[in-house]
Order: structure tokens, then C-alpha cells, then sequence
């Protein structure tokens, strides 16, 4: 945890990319050890998108029917999930 707090500290101000290695399969393995956004949640969490934007109207219904989703409610209508959020 410690050195993943340096590795955070270092590069905190500055936008990242993340180099991926991508075996026969065609799998994509990040290179990083630390930090990469398919680390673990500790590592993931200190993460966030450079260049945000507004989640608009179409994304927060996307949103909402992912909610649903994962709350088991994937076998409605779109609409009934939005509702149910």
C-alpha cells in the first residue's frame, strides 16, 4: 500500500496512460504493477478520468439501468428499471 501511495503521489498531476501487452490470444495485460485499471479496487479507486464530462440525460438512464442491473432487476423492460431506480 505504501508504494502504491508513492506511485500515486508522483503522478497525480499528470494524465497517464496505461501500456498493455497483448499475448496470442488477443487478451490485453497491462504493463504497470501498482496502478492500472484493472488493479485491485485500492488502486482503481485513486483513479479518475482526465478530461471529464456531464453525464447528460441519455447517460444517467444508462446509468439508472445499470443500477437496476446489478440490483437483480435485468429481466424488465428498460423503462421499468429507469422507474425502479
Amino acid at each position: 500500500m505504501e508504494m502504491r501511495a508513492a506511485v500515486v503521489e508522483k503522478v497525480r498531476r499528470y494524465v497517464i496512460y496505461f501500456p498493455h501487452q497483448i499475448d496470442w490470444r488477443g487478451r490485453a495485460y497491462p504493463i504497470p504493477f501498482f496502478l492500472h485499471p484493472q488493479a485491485d479496487e485500492c488502486s482503481r479507486a485513486v483513479l479518475r478520468f482526465a478530461n471529464g464530462k456531464p453525464l447528460a440525460e441519455r447517460g444517467a438512464w444508462w446509468l439508472a439501468v445499470h443500477l437496476a442491473n446489478c440490483f437483480g432487476n435485468d429481466k424488465v423492460p428498460f423503462r421499468e428499471r429507469v422507474q425502479w431506480v
